[in-house]
């Protein structure tokens, strides 16, 4: 798979996974700190179903933890943009739009 091929696809499970949850009611309400202990379960999870013969447990608990992580930087972006939106390090940054292309 070319990296966009892989992005679609583990994005498609990313979303699958939150329309599993559909009926919950968000994570904006939720603290940070909650937030990334359920990541840090999650890549446990990984570590554990990376022991087992089994495909499918590691890749959702990749997804699992990759929707918390999407869940912190969203949080994390809707505290920065109410607090100061005219200083939002990851808008304003030279290195924002390099990231999001992957050169770091």
């Amino acid at each position: 798979m070319t990296t966009n091929e892989t992005v679609t696809w583990f994005g498609g499970l990313m979303q699958r996974r939150l329309d599993e949850n559909g009926g919950k009611t968000g994570w904006r309400g939720d603290s940070l700190p909650m937030l990334l202990a359920r990541v840090m379960r999650h890549v446990g999870k990984v570590g554990y179903a990376m022991t087992h013969p089994h495909r499918e447990p590691a890749v959702m608990a990749c997804v699992d933890a990759a929707n918390f992580l999407m869940m912190i930087a969203d949080n994390f972006q809707h505290v920065v943009d109410e607090q100061e939106p005219e200083i939002n390090p990851c808008r304003h940054s030279p290195h924002y739009e390099k990231n999001l292309e992957g050169e770091g």
